[in-house]
This record gives structure tokens, sequence and C-alpha cells, in this order.
């Protein structure tokens, strides 16, 4: 079966699962697709042009690293320098055209069930019908409630919505 949910960065499991995972595979339900509200879509798209921003900033500063490998005439150093360009300017060219979100975006939102505990950072566990996906959880989001997903222009988007305080 295709995923139903294909970003960056997020791991479906359909091989390996417990009881529980399957249990809860069986129970859920393709949430419904709503259109996008422009709030939704004005943070999602600050969010990627942020991340645009600060590969902006680091071009000049590659091309400086530069200067010394001319100094001292060292090709090796150079070439290296310049494939580490390149590959920013790539991951520019990537990120830019993630930057084309339009007004006609759907969004889903999915319920967390839980968070797992991972080597280095937490992820946040949804069920679909075709499977378990594990979204990684921002810093600033420890706790999320739901999942929130942004289609437009056949890319997917996803942020996490973390629960409110309880006083």
């Amino acid at each position: 079966m295709k995923a139903l949910l294909k970003a960056p960065f997020v791991r479906r499991s359909v091989r390996g699962l417990t009881e529980e995972d399957e249990r809860e595979i069986a129970a859920s339900l393709i949430p419904e697709a709503d259109p996008a509200e422009p709030e939704l879509i004005a943070a999602v798209r600050g969010d990627v042009l942020a991340d645009r921003k600060v590969m902006l900033q680091a071009l000049p500063i590659a091309a400086a690293a530069m200067i010394p490998g001319f100094v001292v005439h060292s090709a090796a150093y150079c070439i290296a320098v310049g494939m580490s360009i390149f590959g920013l300017l790539i991951a520019l060219f990537i990120v830019n055209v993630r930057c084309q979100i339009g007004e006609d975006a759907v969004k889903m939102n999915i319920p967390v069930h839980h968070t797992e505990n991972g080597m280095l950072r937490e992820y946040a566990v949804c069920y679909l019908p075709d499977g378990k996906y594990r979204i990684p959880c921002e810093r600033n989001h420890p706790n999320p409630a739901t999942l929130t997903v942004l289609r437009s222009n056949g890319q997917t988007y996803c942020k996490l919505n973390g629960k409110d305080k309880q006083s």
C-alpha cells in the first residue's frame, strides 16, 4: 500500500509491529481533508522561509572560507569547500521548491497517540490505516497532541501542535 503521509523525516512502519500497534492501525481512520486557513499556510511558509534565510546567510561565509585555499594554493581545500557550496546550493534549491505553498492547500488533523524516546530525540506516534508513523518532535513541542498535515502542489508539510497547559 502506498504511504498516506509522505513528508521529510517521517518514518512509516509496517513490519515488526506489536499487537497493540496492529489494533491501533485497524481502528484508525483516514482523517478528512479540509481547506487550510491562511494563518496555517503563513505559519508553515514562515518555517520554510526561515530555513532558506539561514542557508542564504551561510553562502557568503562558505565563499569566504575559500580564501585561505587560494592563498596557500591548496587545490584539495578549494575543491572540498567548493563541493560544500555546491551541496548548499542544492539544498537551497530544494528548500525554495518547498516554499511554493499555494492558497488552495488542504489540511488534515491526525491525533498523536503517544510519544516514543529515540536515541537523540522524541518522536510523536500516529496511526493511520496503512501503518504506524513516527514524526520527530521539535524541541519546543515536547508533548504534541495533534499532527497537522498540509498538502499543496504535490508537497506535504507536517506541523506538530502541543497540548494546552493545564493550570
